[in-house]
């Protein structure tokens, strides 16, 4: 599940919420159903702070009518846009951060804007985690997107991801207290073989920082993730 997890973030924060000339960021929201549906090879850690990495080949699928959106790891919501460069969404999805990979998946609330400069595009993110209280914490996402080439069927692109996490994620996570989470970076490239099927490609590092990088239940700090795959859109 954190496979698929990671491929759906991935595919959502660095394509589906910004507007471009690419045909696989089209969001209708005109009331018209649009389905998207694809693979991907996935090479990364079961969780961040985990040991060994595996590799997996795993489905992808969404659907949305107008702004609502569903999908098994985003959640069910709806994602706004406001203007030319305002875009919001709101999500009850479920949350994948785990203490142990033992651990079960809680529900989450995702809240998160950003902010389209053209070339650069400014993001943030707010999660609630909402089980019990040994499950419960709050966290926070901010990102700085750069797209080095955009063209009707390439996009070459990089970004930068700060996190955050208050006293109870902390603690409930890593044993820990709040404070800064751990910094990361991703470049990803997508190419468009026709209207309807698409090629992606992702590499990406992160590093935990502060105390969640101190914690006795952190067997690796560092994290490194490549994805491939394709995506066809009905």
């Amino acid at each position: 599940m954190f496979l698929i997890r990671l491929f759906l973030t991935t595919m959502v924060s660095l394509t589906l919420v910004a507007q471009s000339t690419n045909r696989w960021d089209s969001v209708s929201t005109n009331g018209a159903w649009s389905f998207t549906g694809g693979l991907a090879s996935i090479v990364s850690s079961a969780y961040q702070g985990s040991g060994g990495s595996k590799v997996r080949v795993v489905p992808y699928f969404s659907a949305r009518y107008g702004p609502v959106v569903f999908s098994p790891v985003e959640g069910l919501g709806i994602r706004l846009r406001s203007g030319d460069r305002w875009s919001y969404g709101a999500f009850i999805a479920p949350g994948f951060d785990k203490r142990r990979e033992t651990d079960s998946i809680q529900p989450e609330l995702r809240l998160n804007g950003s902010y389209d400069l053209g070339l650069w595009r400014a993001g943030i993110t707010l999660k609630q985690r909402m089980g019990n209280n040994d499950n419960r914490g709050l966290s926070l996402d901010a990102d700085l997107r750069y797209t080095f080439m955009e063209t009707k069927d390439i996009r070459l692109g990089s970004s930068g991801v700060i996190s955050w996490m208050d006293e109870t994620y902390g603690r409930n996570i890593f044993g820990t207290g709040s404070g800064l989470k751990s910094i990361g970076v991703n470049i990803n490239a997508f190419y468009t073989l026709s209207p309807k099927w698409s090629l992606f490609a992702m590499t990406g590092y992160s590093k935990l920082q502060g105390e969640a990088s101190r914690s006795l239940l952190v067997n690796r700090t560092n994290k490194v993730t490549a994805v491939l795959g394709a995506v066809y859109q009905f």
